[in-house]
């Protein structure tokens, strides 16, 4: 597909949908545009950033998501951003539940016990290693030592679930 400055922006998003699955939504801003742009060939080898860019001069942002509703990074091609995917290890996911735990543990001005209780339940879920119990063991006690609000039957909530 040919694209150029009057390019419908209906007509852009059907073809992107049709031929590389991809979303994507305009939005004009308030700045000045460019008239005379070069027209661009809409093809699979296009990068993401120079679709953004040709919008960009044209006073028109640009943002483009796979299937699952998410952003595509700008150093891909059309081709390739369908199949993006944002996955995390359950290792860096399980790092981020314990960095969470950490950062509560360490007040005991944080009042949502219940989402205490819920990074608990998910990081016990995904415990990688049996070190990793003791980890979480330590970390609940802690959470109970320094929270006044974080009750013995909070504690024995959260015990119960390991393995």
């Amino acid at each position: 597909m040919l694209l150029k400055s009057n390019s419908s922006h209906n007509s852009v998003k059907r073809y992107l949908k049709e031929e590389f699955s991809i979303g994507s939504k305009f939005v004009s801003l308030n700045k000045d545009i460019k008239r005379n742009i070069s027209p661009i060939e809409l093809k699979g080898s296009m990068l993401v950033s120079d679709l953004i860019n040709f919008y960009d001069l044209q006073g028109v942002q640009v943002n483009l998501y796979n299937s699952d509703g998410i952003s595509i990074p700008r150093r891909l091609t059309l081709e390739r951003a369908s199949e993006f995917n944002l996955e995390r290890s359950k290792d860096s996911d399980f790092e981020s539940l314990i960095s969470s735990l950490i950062s509560m543990s360490n007040t005991s001005d944080y009042s949502d016990i219940e989402w205490i209780k819920r990074i608990f339940k998910r990081a016990i879920k995904k415990i990688p290693t049996p070190e990793d119990v003791e980890i979480l063991k330590d970390l609940l006690a802690k959470v109970y030592s320094n929270n006044d609000k974080f009750l013995s039957s909070d504690f024995d909530e959260i015990s119960e679930l390991f393995p």
